[in-house]
């Protein structure tokens, strides 16, 4: 299986003669230019044009990405969408597991390791970092995840086009998060963070929070006809968990693509109906639904009602 794509986090120029930086805040806290009423510019990839965005709110907590609820800010009545942003600074599941917290200064010794050994690819593998010890290396592998996280779901979305829209959000675009939009913080960054940029679902609850009278059966069909068809597409989601899993009035949708896995052009047709298996993308599902459904099995619970 692959995950390629060179796609992701991008650096930006900077100097290390500034004064010393501040020490960094709690990375629990959602930082100023995230909040209500900020403004966020991204910068579209393959484009010399910007989009402007206006925050409604953040989507809390932040994990290994930052969601936010947000409105195009020269067209306010559009509509809600989404802002995807995969900061290394806010991945806060990513840094627990590492034990350091974001410092600027860290953060830009370890733009010069990746400009002295650069890896172009985003997926070429991510190195062990219990074997990191310089603080530059343990920063340097969290920027290597959240530009693996970014280029595997970019990679997702584009794979499973026909499906968004349906069972899928759909992805409007993707690009980068301007300096400027990040200057209100106060410190100083070294890299501008992926982003994207994607169909807000009014309404919806994700499957660990869903009232169970709002699993309706011709939902519960449709999500499982969407995972059941992502092999077709040479995609593995390999993380549909009840946070993934999300229930509207009218639409079972399917996110977060993070952790997806791609079939290569070598693989045979039976080691990746092998992999599809091992996987278990629709099993998990299944399993998922069931419990909070509070039945015994989901195919006959779906074979005796409409």
């Amino acid at each position: 299986m692959s995950n390629g794509t060179d796609e992701g986090n991008t650096e930006v120029d900077y100097h290390l003669d500034s004064d010393p930086p501040q020490p960094t805040r709690d990375p629990h806290e959602v930082p100023v230019y995230y909040r209500p009423e900020s403004q966020l510019e991204i910068q579209l990839a393959h484009s010399a044009m910007t989009r402007q965005f206006t925050v409604v709110r953040p989507i809390t907590p932040f994990t290994t990405s930052q969601v936010l609820l947000v409105r195009e800010t020269n067209n306010p009545g559009g509509g809600e969408i989404v802002l995807k942003i995969y900061d290394p600074r806010f991945m806060v599941n990513v840094r627990r597991v590492i034990k350091r917290t974001w410092d600027p200064e860290v953060e830009a010794r370890s733009v010069e390791l990746r400009q002295m050994n650069p890896i172009p690819d985003a997926f070429a593998g991510l190195p062990n970092f219990c074997a990191l010890k310089k603080p530059e290396e343990l920063e340097n592998y969290v920027f290597l995840r959240a530009r693996s996280d970014f280029a595997s779901e970019l990679k997702a979305y584009r794979q499973l086009q026909p499906l968004q829209g349906k069972g899928l959000p759909r992805l409007f675009g993707h690009g980068t998060l301007t300096s400027a939009s990040m200057l209100p913080d106060g410190q100083p960054r070294y890299i501008n963070p992926s982003a994207l940029i994607l169909e807000f679902v009014p309404n919806s609850t994700p499957l660990r929070d869903a009232d169970p009278a709002m699993l309706r059966p011709d939902l519960i069909r449709s999500l499982l006809e969407t995972v059941d068809s992502f092999h077709t597409f040479n995609v593995i989601h390999a993380d549909p968990n009840p946070g993934n899993i999300l229930f509207s009035p009218d639409r079972a949708v399917i996110i977060d693509f993070g952790e997806a896995y791609f079939r290569s052009e070598e693989e045979s047709d039976e080691d990746w109906a092998n992999a599809v298996f091992d996987e278990g993308d629709l099993r998990w599902c299944k399993i998922w639904i069931t419990k909070r459904l509070g039945v015994e099995s989901l195919d006959d619970y779906l074979s005796t009602v409409v």
